[in-house]
């Protein structure tokens, strides 16, 4: 399928930048949480909920304070 951001189409070639810096195979699935410092802060390979997705963010330090 296509990939999107903010709405927006993202390019194949930026796409492939992503996989290649996230290390993520072009056949897999995966969800990858990013701090605003641009670092991995969550990875699963499996769908994940939005009620599951917003107590991983309730959880971090940086939504405590």
């Amino acid at each position: 399928g296509k990939s999107f951001s903010k709405g927006q189409d993202i390019s194949s070639r930026d796409v492939k930048k992503l996989r290649e810096q996230f290390k993520i195979e072009s056949s897999s699935f995966i969800i990858i949480l990013l701090g605003k410092d641009g670092n991995e802060k969550f990875r699963q390979q499996e769908v994940l909920s939005t009620d599951n997705l917003f107590n991983v963010i309730d959880a971090m330090p940086m939504r405590q304070r």
